[in-house]
Formats: C-alpha cells, structure tokens, sequence
C-alpha cells in the first residue's frame, strides 16, 4: 500500500489534503473500490474483480520449490484512466491506513494491539475441547460489526496458519447473529495467537509430488439440528492442501483438523 501511495503521489495523480466541509448535492458516479462490500443481488453482477484462490498459491509455491523453478512477481501499482478531469474530486484513503504505516510490524502483532490482547495470558489450543458453540434464543448479543470484523482478519490470517483453521471456521458460522460466548472463543484464538507467534508454513524440496485425498465426517456433530458437517482436503506431497473443504447446509470457512 505504501508503494502505491508513492506511486500516485511520484506522478502527481492527487495529493493528501484535509477533507473539505461541505455536503454532497448528489452523487454523479460511483466507483466500487470495495466489492466485498456489495450485497448480493444488489449491483452485484455490475462490477467484477478476478482474483485467485488462496489455496491455489501454496500450491504454485510448492510446486516451483520441487521443480526447481524461477519465480517471477510483479504488481500493477497504478493504472489510469484516459482523460482530464474538470472537477475536483475526493476519496478517501483505506480505512485504518496511515503515512507513517510501519511495515515491519507482523500481522499478528497489529492485531493483537488491535484487540488490546497483546498482554493477555497465551493458551494452548486455539478452542476448547468439545465446544459447544451455538445459536442459542437466551443468548446475550455482542457488536455484530466489531465481530466480523475481528473474524475476517482470522480467516484471512488462516491461509497462512492452518493451526487456527478449524478454530476460525467455527467462530465463522456465528457471524450473523454473534454472542459474548462467540466473542470469547474468538479471543481465545488470539491467546493462543500470542502464544505461537512464530507459526506458519515451510515450503521445502520433497521426494515426490504424489497427490492424496482424505475425507471424514462428525456424525451428527451439530449440537442444534444433529446435522453432520463432512470435509476433505487433498496433498500434494504429504505437504500443502491443494483443496479445503466444509461442507454443510450453510456457508462455512475451510477446516481441518488436527
């Protein structure tokens, strides 16, 4: 992001200012910078961003570790439309972004200052055995916003941490309608963040690059309905899952189990 920023300010496309007071009489255009954001059948076929799978990148890291490859990267850091504009026009920058970013700082670290659990007290797993997570009607409600949030910085930090995988998929299901007991297995898979900062994936050289399935299934493990949840998830080389799956009645985030 701070590449991007020099990038535009190097080429004088706009400058930082402060916002102007003032009211907006109508709006003339819109510009979808944030697609996740759009609610499905609401303009949702208007706008289309291709992106790639995050399970497809271990993969492709693999796959050149084994095969001796070069890997080559490189991003389009600003692109530009044709045309001089008559008007001036604000937008905003990214939410939470600031000039002075430090960019050394790890992932986990922002996030645990984020969530004030940077001196919290580290566990051992990230949930508790035989949870009993659920939707329940005597459930006392937390800040639904806060929770997605906080949870949709866990998934994205599960492509690298697999560890938490499970952990995540399960606090995920909640989203909708999340309660102080969702919010504190959440907080339990920041204790355990702060305990194993280090973790993360190895990508080495192996013998082989034979493919193996594995499917299971917790019959009936819904603690609500008694419906099962089935999963699978496939290795190339005993090392990096190619597909990972959650299958149920409902939209769920990968798991597996460890």
């Amino acid at each position: 992001m701070n590449v991007e920023v020099k990038a535009v300010q190097k080429y004088r496309t706009w400058e930082i200012v402060q916002q102007p007071d003032g009211t907006i009489d109508r709006y003339k255009a819109r510009l979808v910078a944030k697609g996740y954001m759009q609610p499905y059948r609401v303009d949702y076929q208007d706008a289309f961003a291709p992106m790639v799978k995050m399970n497809t990148v271990p993969v492709l890291l693999s796959s050149i570790t084994n095969l001796d490859c070069l890997l080559k990267q490189f991003d389009v850091k600003n692109a530009f439309l044709h045309g001089d504009l008559e008007e001036e026009v604000y937008v905003d920058l990214p939410t939470g972004y600031e000039l002075s970013k430090n960019g050394g700082v790890k992932y986990v670290l922002n996030l645990l200052i984020e969530t004030g659990m940077l001196g919290c007290a580290p566990v051992e797993t990230p949930i508790m055995h035989n949870h009993h997570l659920a939707i329940y009607p005597d459930q006392v409600p937390t800040n639904k916003g806060s929770y997605k949030r906080l949870v949709r910085k866990l998934i994205y930090l599960s492509h690298t941490r697999p560890d938490i995988a499970y952990a995540v998929s399960v606090v995920s299901q909640f989203m909708h309608s999340p309660s102080e007991d969702h919010l504190v297995a959440v907080m339990r898979i920041l204790s355990y963040l702060k305990k194993a900062l280090g973790n993360g994936l190895i990508l080495r050289k192996l013998e082989h690059l034979d493919v193996k399935g594995y499917t299971d299934a917790d019959w009936p493990g819904n603690i609500i309905d008694r419906r099962s949840i089935s999963r699978y998830f496939t290795f190339i080389g005993d090392l990096i899952p190619t597909a990972l799956a959650l299958f149920a009645d409902r939209l769920l985030s990968p798991q597996v189990d460890f």
